[in-house]
């Protein structure tokens, strides 16, 4: 009797610790379901969304473009949603996935490289988001529209000057990201220099700084560099603020006010002026219309293959800035930033 006893007392004991764990379980449900729908409906569902997923802040162009954007969906009626995921796809996917959530139906996404958000963007388009690639391309995916400065201009411009100031005694250097859509682009312009043997490349991982500052200083190491180009404002401040490129004309590409400021003094030759603001402002208006249905096809659009698509694109004029023309170049840029020089960091 005894034993059956025991043996009841267990058998309840279990149903109630099984009853308990299921309670728990329903209970974990229900506040998970309650903490989705508060993430989902933050948010007034009346305004409309826009979102805005960046790679980078570290460049002053890319605080423009920022504010820009923000000031330009505001004044249409909308809520820019804008994250910065600091050279890191993993987190630029969260971002659109986050912006989903937020109700975003237009997303623009300024890509850490051409391959890894191509599954992220796939999943966004089946789900009816609209995407706007900004400054580069992802290969391998469709997307509605895409903005980008004339990049191939850029190569046959840098070219010119590289053919300008070329010194047979010395080496012309080239640096960008093996993953970008625009060191591809430019570097494909310099097929056409008639120096090949006077030519060295090197593709840095994502054009990180330390990296491509690693590769030239083991570079000089090996030849005397008399050109350099590098792919981004960042990349060429800090060559120079490390004192690495004495001697050395360096060029650039990019919107960094202060790289003007390094032009005038003499530290830069020149760079590859990108027209940042009229960027931004057509990619929020393009946004908005698309959003609210009235997106319509710009005029003089062309067509650019990702590798697997032909995708509409609106590509912008850029422009040179070197010695001779900087100081009016500065004044334009500042009328047409609509920024002060203290907002945007130039002193």
């Amino acid at each position: 009797m005894k034993v059956n006893r025991v043996t009841s007392v267990i058998v309840i004991l279990a149903i109630a610790v099984l009853m308990l764990g299921l309670l728990l379980v329903w209970a974990t449900n229900i506040n998970f379901k309650l903490d989705s729908k508060e993430l989902a409906y933050n948010i007034d569902e009346d305004t409309i969304k826009v979102g805005f997923v960046m790679n980078s802040l570290y460049e002053n162009r890319w605080a423009i473009e920022k504010e820009v954007f923000e000031r330009r969906i505001e004044e249409l009626g909308g809520t820019p949603l804008v994250k910065v995921g600091l050279y890191d796809s993993a987190v630029q996917k969260n971002h659109i996935l986050e912006m989903m959530n937020q109700g975003a139906k237009v997303i623009v996404v300024v890509p850490q490289n051409r391959h890894d958000l191509k599954e992220t963007l796939l999943y966004a388009y089946n789900e009816g988001v609209k995407i706007i690639l900004y400054d580069d391309l992802v290969e391998g995916v469709y997307v509605d529209l895409f903005i980008t400065p004339d990049y191939d201009s850029a190569g046959k411009m840098l070219e010119a000057q590289l053919t300008l100031f070329r010194d047979d005694r010395k080496k012309i250097y080239i640096s960008g990201s093996n993953n970008s859509y625009k060191s591809q682009t430019v570097d494909g312009k310099f097929d056409y220099v008639r120096y090949q043997d006077r030519l060295e490349k090197a593709w840095a991982q994502n054009a990180n700084v330390n990296e491509v500052i690693r590769n030239i200083e083991n570079a000089k190491a090996q030849f005397e560099i008399g050109q350099i180009v590098v792919s981004t404002d960042e990349c060429a401040l800090a060559l120079v603020d490390k004192g690495i490129v004495e001697d050395t004309k360096v060029y650039s590409i990019g919107g960094d006010l202060k790289v003007l400021e390094y032009i005038e003094a003499g530290k830069i030759a020149g760079s590859i002026y990108l027209p940042i603001s009229e960027m931004a402002t057509m990619a929020a208006e393009h946004a908005m219309s698309m959003v609210e249905g009235t997106f319509k096809q710009p005029e003089n659009v062309t067509i650019i293959s990702n590798g697997e698509f032909d995708i509409t694109t609106i590509v912008l004029e850029v422009q040179y800035v070197g010695e001779s023309n900087v100081d009016a170049f500065i004044e334009g840029r500042m009328e047409e930033s609509k920024l002060t020089y203290e907002e945007v960091g130039y002193e």
